[in-house]
């Protein structure tokens, strides 16, 4: 008997031997499923399909869960099993109807959820921002985050149907299953699949002109969605229909940069937006064959598993709490919402973007370099009202770190008396960095900063503003502020600085005359 022999026996019969699976450890049974055994126990008990199979409990397991957590092919698996292609096509049917039919309308769909429970799934801060918190819980608006997310697919040589499959913004073949999901991350109902060429405001009107959809008997007037730019042409209907939405702000016509209100808008919607992202990784991050470039031949029953995979998020997914700073992050938006970006129109009036005279470079043995405000990173976070930017400000750090591990940053010579009253202080300095973009090679970002050195922590920070499209914001920060921040306040002081995938700019062919520098 060969090694290899031994070795498919030794999976085959007796750790992956699911007709017996609470002899299976409990971590193997979690890294073939996806699910502990007592939750697939709770899974096989809800399929009356199942109840009279033989081998329901290796058809449900070995076969379905390791084909949608898998990807692998239907040969590879029936290899596994020792059986047939055509008799594992056949289990993989009968275990797909069983959910279908028994698991999936219990677990996803309008009809599985009441519009008050999706009221009552609200989380503090969308619910304080958009909803009616005042008003008693029956009461509550039902607040609901539309996303579409991809399926990529091979090409096909079906020419009408890999026309309405190519996308233009991803440039590959995707099909569209859509989504509608509450602000604790429970998917309420999934649509599609659409074309590649359908949009998402496209989506929404189909659902909204459909007098018969159970979207309209599901909401009533005045319930709240949160959605992105690319809904921006069914905004109307929506409205028209009694509903009201909210998507970040566009910048007006022949203007670089969203105003302070506009920006300020905008992260009200971002701060709440995330969760549906979340969303969409968890189908890509456990269930492979949805990440996977989807065979052809397989995509009759591509959307079946899609709403099969949100059935199981929502069973045995931990749903999405809230931010344990959730009340300080209220207060800080309700106290900065209406503040306007006095640096922003100090910047762009004198015109410092060009100005290089008034600016030295910082060095360590500058008394404003040491007494820059230390933060920790809970203070960051109040600062900057989330994570992302705290993630993305160290990997900006690690594109803009020299060689040497210096980070250069410049000091203004000097503030004018007419500028500090403009700014409303007395003893304020102002630093400046450049900061590469991080989409577009030849675009570089200033960013400014003033500091009040009669406070500390997050309160010295007295204005800031950056020259990327939200960089005039006041709730928050963009990332490029952000990095600054970090670097200063916090990341200088630890005794070593890793940026994000340290390493991998190593392994590439760069030629010389693609470098480029910034802050020069």
């Amino acid at each position: 008997m060969t090694i290899v022999s031994m070795l498919q026996r030794h999976i085959t019969e007796e750790i992956l031997d699911f007709e017996q699976y609470e002899n299976i450890a409990p971590a193997e049974f979690h890294t073939w499923t996806g699910l502990t055994q007592d939750q697939f126990t709770e899974l096989l008990d809800s399929l009356p399909s199942l109840r009279t199979k033989k081998n329901k409990r290796t058809l449900l397991a070995a076969v379905f869960h390791f084909k949608l957590r898998t990807g692998d092919s239907n040969a590879r698996l029936a290899n596994i099993f020792k059986c047939s292609e055509t008799a594992f096509h056949t289990w993989l049917k009968i275990g797909r109807n069983a959910l279908l039919e028994d698991f999936v309308p219990l677990n996803v769909g309008f009809d599985h959820i009441s519009r008050e429970y999706v009221a009552h799934r609200n989380l503090f801060l969308p619910n304080n921002l958009f909803g009616n918190p005042s008003s008693p819980e029956d009461e509550r608006k039902a607040i609901t985050i539309c996303d579409g997310t991809y399926i990529y697919l091979q090409k096909s040589g079906n020419y009408f149907f890999q026309r309405k499959s190519y996308s233009h913004h991803k440039y590959r073949n995707l099909l569209k299953p859509f989504l509608l999901v509450s602000c604790d991350g429970h998917i309420i109902e999934v649509n599609g699949p659409y074309a590649a060429t359908t949009s998402d405001a496209d989506i929404m009107n189909d659902m909204l002109n459909n007098a018969d959809s159970a979207f309209h008997w599901f909401y009533r007037s005045g319930d709240v969605f949160i959605l992105d730019r690319g809904f921006r042409d069914s905004a109307r209907n929506l409205e028209s229909c009694g509903y009201v939405q909210h998507m970040p702000q566009t910048k007006y016509p022949n203007e670089t940069q969203l105003t302070t209100d506009q920006a300020n808008k905008s992260r009200l919607v971002t701060i709440c937006r995330w969760v549906v992202e979340v969303v969409n990784g968890r189908f890509k991050r456990d269930f492979r064959l949805l990440r996977n470039v989807y065979n052809n031949r397989a995509l009759p029953s591509m959307f079946e598993y899609f709403k099969i995979a949100a059935a199981m998020i929502n069973r045995f997914h931990v749903l999405i709490e809230d931010n344990p700073n959730a009340a300080a992050i209220l207060e800080i938006i309700h106290q900065r919402i209406n503040m306007q970006n006095r640096l922003a129109d100090l910047v762009i009036r004198h015109n410092y973007n060009r100005r290089r005279a008034q600016f030295t470079l910082m060095t360590a043995d500058m008394p404003e370099f040491v007494d820059f405000p230390r933060m920790d990173e809970n203070e960051l976070l109040l600062f900057a009202l989330g994570v992302y930017q705290l993630k993305q400000a160290k990997s900006f750090y690690g594109e803009h770190v020299l060689d040497n591990g210096a980070f250069t940053i410049e000091l203004s010579n000097e503030l004018s008396n007419e500028d500090l009253a403009e700014l409303q202080g007395n003893d304020l300095w102002m630093i400046r960095g450049r900061l590469q973009s991080r989409h577009v090679r030849a675009r570089q970002y200033y960013v400014y900063i003033i500091i009040d050195r009669f406070l500390s922590g997050r309160q010295a920070i007295a204005h800031y503003y950056c020259s990327c499209i939200i960089g005039k914001r006041t709730i928050g920060c963009c990332s490029h502020i952000m990095c600054i921040i970090w670097y200063m306040s916090h990341a200088r002081h630890l005794p070593a600085i890793t940026p994000p995938a340290y390493g991998l700019e190593n392994i590439i062919v760069v030629p010389d005359d693609d470098d480029f520098i910034v802050f020069n």
